[in-house]
C-alpha cells in the first residue's frame, strides 16, 4: 500500500493504460516498420487545485449516551423498545421488579428507627453521665477549697488562743515578783498552771499550722485529680456521640442507595434519539450495567482511521468532501473536529480484506478497485493498510436524511486548496536528465515543411499538485498558452504498453 501511495501517478497511468487495453487491445496492429507516434497539444489553464488525504470511514452519531441503571439483582419485567427505535426524552425503556429492593428498604428503615431509639437513649445516658461528672467536679473543688479555708481558720484560732494563754502566763508570772523573786516565781502553782496552758496552746498552734500548710500544698494536686476525672468523662461523652453519629451515616447511605436502585427499576431515556444497542430482555436477572445506548441522530459524524504516514497532514478545522453509496455522486461537506493523539492500531477494508493490488499472468488480471479507492478524490490513500492508525472524527455540516448510522463513506480531507492557479496536466511536466530541473515544452509555431510543432523548453517550478493537474510557477505562462505533451509511442505488446506507461512525462 505504501508503494501505491509513493507511486500514485504511476499507478494511475498504469490503470489508464489497462483500461485502454481492455477496450481496444485487439484493435492494435503492428506497423510495417517504424513505430507510430502522435503529438498531443494542451493548453495552460487556471483552476482551483486541492491536495487531500483520502480515507474510508463510517457514519456515526455525533453524540452517544449510555443508559445505565443502579438496580442490582432484579428481574426485568418489560422491555418497551427495540434496536433502531426512536425514543423521546423521558420515554420508558424497560421496567424491573423492585419488590425485593422495597422490602430491604423497609427493613432498613425499621432497623434505623430501632437504632435511633437506642442511640437516643445512649445519648441521654451519656449526657446524664457528663452532667453528673460536672456536679462531682464542682463539689470536689468546693470541698478542697473548704478544707483549705477550715485549716486556715483553725490555725488562726490556734494562734489567737496561744497568744491569749501566753499573755495570761506573763501576767500571772508578773504578779509573783517580790524581793525574793525579782523575775517572778516560776514555782508558783498558778504560774505553773498558766505556763503549762501556754505550752499546750503553742503545740496546738503548731499542729494547726502543719495541717494548714498540708492543705495548701496538696490543693493543686487534688484539684488536678478532680479535673482529670472530669475530662475523662467528657472524652467518654464525645466518643459515644461520635460513634452514634457514625452509625446514623451508615444507615443513611444504605437508604439512599436502595432508593436510587428502586428509582432505577424504571429506566427512562435521558435524551431523545435512536436505540442503537439494547442489553436487556424480559426475564433477565439484571445486575447493574448499561441498559441501552442512545445515539443522537440529529447530528452525524464520520469516523475514520488515518495511517501514521498522513496523520500529521490532518488537522482540526480542515474541510472534508464526503461521498456515500446512499447519496450517489453528490458531494457532502464536513469538517475535521477531532484528531486522536494516540494510535489505535491497524485497519482493514470494510469487506474485511487487506490492502494491495495484484497482476497475474495468463488472462491478465489487475485489481482496479483498490487503485480507484486510492485516488478517487485526489491525494494519498490511508485506507486498508496494516500500519499504525489514528482515529479522526469528521462533523458533517448538515444532516442528510438518506444517511444511516454505520454506512460507509469515502472521504477527501482537504489539506491544501489554492484557487485560480496557473496549471497544466501533470504529465506535461518533464525533467532534465539530472532529474533536478522541471520544464514544459511551449509551442511557439509550426514547421512549414514538416508540419510539426516548434517548441521551446521553459523551466518552471511545481506548486500544488492534484491527481491530474499541477500548478506551475515561473516561466511567464498565461491562460491559453499551448504546450506540447510528451510523445507516447503506440505499443505493439502488453509488455510494451506497461513499459511505456512508466515513461509518461512527469509520472514518478
Amino acid at each position: 500500500m505504501n508503494w501505491i501511495k509513493e507511486h500514485k501517478k504511476r499507478v494511475i497511468a498504469i490503470a489508464v493504460v489497462i483500461v485502454l487495453i481492455i477496450i481496444g487491445i485487439f484493435s492494435c496492429t503492428r506497423s510495417s516498420g517504424d513505430e507510430q507516434t502522435q503529438q498531443t497539444v494542451a493548453q495552460v489553464e487556471k483552476r482551483t487545485l486541492m491536495e487531500s488525504v483520502s480515507a474510508t470511514g463510517n457514519v456515526m452519531a455525533s453524540d452517544e449516551f449510555e443508559v445505565k441503571s443502579k438496580a442490582n439483582g432484579v428481574e426485568v419485567l418489560s422491555v418497551n423498545v427495540e434496536v433502531g427505535d426512536m425514543v423521546s426524552q423521558g420515554q420508558i425503556i424497560c421496567t424491573m421488579d423492585a419488590k425485593d429492593l422495597q422490602e430491604r428498604l423497609d427493613d432498613t428503615f425499621e432497623n434505623q428507627n430501632n437504632q435511633n431509639k437506642n442511640d437516643s437513649q445512649s445519648r441521654q445516658t451519656a449526657a446524664d453521665n457528663l452532667k453528673t461528672a460536672e456536679s462531682n467536679r464542682n463539689e470536689s473543688l468546693q470541698e478542697i477549697a473548704d478544707n483549705v479555708a477550715k485549716a486556715e481558720s483553725d490555725y488562726n484560732y490556734a494562734v489567737s488562743t496561744y497568744e491569749t494563754s501566753k499573755a495570761s502566763y506573763e501576767t500571772i508570772l508578773a504578779s509573783t515578783v517580790d524581793a525574793e523573786h525579782p523575775n517572778g516565781d516560776e514555782n508558783d502553782a498558778k504560774v505553773l498552771a498558766a505556763k503549762n496552758q501556754m505550752i499546750s496552746d503553742e503545740q496546738a498552734m503548731n499542729n494547726a499550722k502543719t495541717r494548714y500548710d498540708n492543705q495548701v500544698n496538696r490543693r493543686a494536686t487534688n484539684e488536678q485529680r478532680v479535673w482529670d476525672t472530669y475530662n475523662t468523662a467528657v472524652d467518654n461523652y464525645n466518643n459515644t456521640i461520635e460513634n452514634l453519629d457514625g452509625r446514623e451515616d451508615n444507615y443513611g447511605d444504605s437508604i439512599k442507595d436502595l432508593q436510587e436502585q428502586i428509582a432505577d427499576c424504571t429506566v427512562v431515556a435521558p435524551v431523545s434519539g435512536m436505540i442503537t444497542s439494547l442489553n436487556v430482555t424480559v426475564g433477565d436477572n439484571f445486575n447493574g450495567s448499561v441498559v441501552a445506548v442512545i445515539d443522537n441522530v440529529d447530528a452525524l459524524d464520520v469516523v475514520t482511521e488515518i495511517d501514521e504516514y498522513d496523520i500529521n497532514r490532518v488537522q482540526e478545522g480542515q474541510k472534508v468532501i464526503i461521498k456515500t453509496n446512499a447519496t450517489g455522486d453528490e458531494e457532502l461537506s464536513g469538517v475535521v473536529k477531532k484528531v486522536s493523539k494516540i494510535a489505535t492500531g491497524a485497519t482493514t477494508y470494510s469487506d474485511g480484506s487487506g490492502s494491495g493490488s495484484s497482476i497475474s499472468g495468463g488472462g491478465f488480471s489487475f485489481d482496479l478497485g483498490n487503485i480507484a479507492d486510492a485516488s478517487s478524490f485526489g491525494g494519498s490513500s490511508s485506507t486498508g493498510n496494516k500500519d499504525v492508525t489514528f482515529t479522526v472524527k469528521i462533523a458533517m455540516d448538515k444532516l442528510d436524511e438518506r444517511l444511516r448510522i454505520g454506512m460507509t463513506a469515502k472521504l477527501s480531507i482537504i489539506t491544501q486548496e489554492n484557487e485560480d492557479v496557473i496549471c497544466v496536466p501533470f504529465n506535461a511536466i518533464q525533467t532534465e536528465d539530472d532529474g533536478k530541473t522541471f520544464f514544459v515544452n511551449q509551442i511557439t509555431g509550426t514547421d512549414e515543411e514538416t508540419g510539426e510543432y516548434v517548441t521551446k523548453k521553459v523551466s518552471i517550478s511545481k506548486g500544488i499538485e492534484s491527481d491530474y493537474y499541477t500548478e506551475i510557477l515561473g516561466g511567464g505562462f498565461k491562460v491559453g498558452d499551448e504546450i506540447l505533451m510528451p510523445e507516447v509511442e503506440r505499443a505493439n505488446t502488453l509488455e510494451d504498453m506497461i513499459n511505456q506507461s512508466s515513461s509518461m512525462g512527469g509520472v514518478k
